[in-house]
Order: structure tokens, then C-alpha cells, then sequence
């Protein structure tokens, strides 16, 4: 269970970035597993064939 933000905590106080592209386009670049090294501080790299082999499943 999430505890709720006290008024210090609040998301307007939280720092925020602006992307300057469309939701669809933040979505596609964040879903697409080979980006995750760019943005996801824990994961170092994702073989090509392991999205292959992910696309080829989730379609399947």
C-alpha cells in the first residue's frame, strides 16, 4: 500500500522534466526494450535477439 504524499512531498514539488515530444513518441522509445540503457540506470545492455524473441512471443 502507497502512503499518501504529505504537503512537503507533493508532486508540485517534486522536480519535473519537459519532453518535447508527443506521449505516442515517449511511449514507443520506452517500451522499445533496446532504449532501457538510456534511461534505466540498472539495466546495462539488452540483446537484439532477446526483443526479437519477446515480439515473436507476445504475438504469438
Amino acid at each position: 500500500m502507497t502512503a499518501a504524499l504529505s504537503e512537503e512531498e507533493s508532486w508540485s514539488n517534486l522536480p519535473c522534466v519537459v519532453i518535447a515530444r508527443t506521449a505516442a513518441e515517449v511511449f514507443q522509445y520506452v517500451a522499445d526494450l533496446r532504449n532501457d540503457p538510456n534511461w534505466h540506470v540498472d539495466i546495462a545492455t539488452v540483446p537484439r535477439d532477446f526483443v526479437q524473441n519477446l515480439k515473436r512471443a507476445l504475438e504469438s
